[in-house]
């Protein structure tokens, strides 16, 4: 008798990457250009988006934020300050955001009503950099 040997990989992300793809589409259609902001806890994701929404706010850009916090969302309070629309996408634990989560927030948002979408993603460097969001951009921020 021979031995037989099948080997079967499928990518532990295949989901996520489709649906991100899905929202790459929607993104690039409705013309928003979107950045992931991803960085260590206290590094000034936050700070940064505050005067970036202000500043293009003030400026007449249509810019909005979709903000990760693993329990609160003093973030998006913070970041709604400036004017631009904000959702929290309280992740109960996870470590990342994934598109799934990205998609689940964007319900009722026209995306074309945007210039600019901001994700500031979960405040930890290790899970998020595996996580495509359908971004045009990820950016890490450090102090």
């Amino acid at each position: 008798m021979s031995t037989r040997v099948l080997e079967i990989r499928k990518g532990v992300l295949n989901k996520n990457d489709l649906l991100a793809a899905g929202l790459r589409g929607r993104f690039q259609a409705a013309g928003v250009t979107v950045f992931n902001l991803v960085s260590s806890p206290g590094a000034g994701k936050t700070a940064l988006l505050e005067r970036t929404l202000r500043t293009l706010i003030e400026e007449g850009r249509r810019a909005a934020a979709l903000v990760g916090d693993l329990e609160t969302d003093n973030d998006a309070r913070r970041l709604a300050a400036s004017g631009a629309p904000v959702r929290q996408i309280m992740t109960h634990g996870c470590c990342h955001l994934d598109a799934n989560m990205i998609s689940t927030h964007l319900e009722g948002w026209d995306l074309a009503a945007f210039d600019v979408l901001f994700i500031e993603n979960v405040g930890n460097l290790v899970c998020p950099a595996g996580y495509d969001l359908g971004e045009d951009s990820r950016a890490c921020c450090s102090r």
